[in-house]
């Protein structure tokens, strides 16, 4: 895996995906991630409420030097995720954490698992990462 800078932003390029920081260009696409109940469950995303979750995701770029990543396939040039390091206020203390989100039809093939490792790697070590967290009803993501 790399990192790298492109246009002023972070880059990070693993084997099969290339993250990047979320831009608003991005919303369409998270939409299928995020707006489908099968990858969020009862917090399935509208396509105003994606933009918001970008808008929100945007300062930890600058506050912490990461947050969600925009995962993009190599071999489709698509937008199939997010991936990053998040900071949780939690119980009045702040930690941070692994969150990813895929689209159904990359799970299943390791693609969460790389993106996943490739982040922690990178930033991982230097925050002290403490948690990740899943869907208790997606198997592939707790095994």
């Amino acid at each position: 895996m790399t990192l790298r800078q492109r246009a002023g932003q972070q880059v990070l390029e693993a084997e099969r995906t290339i993250m990047r920081e979320l831009n608003a260009s991005d919303a369409d696409g998270l939409q299928e991630v995020i707006g489908d109940p099968h990858v969020m469950g009862n917090q399935a995303r509208t396509i105003e409420q994606t933009r918001g979750w970008i808008r929100y995701h945007m300062p930890g770029y600058t506050e912490h030097g990461f947050a969600l990543w925009a995962v993009i396939a190599k071999d489709r040039g698509e937008l199939i995720g997010d991936c990053g390091i998040l900071y949780r206020t939690i119980a009045g203390g702040g930690e941070f954490g692994l969150g990813y989100h895929l689209r159904r039809d990359c799970w299943g093939c390791g693609i969460a698992t790389e993106a996943a490792q490739a982040v922690c790697d990178t930033v991982g070590t230097a925050t002290r990462v403490t948690s990740g967290r899943c869907h208790a009803a997606h198997q592939h993501s707790i095994t």
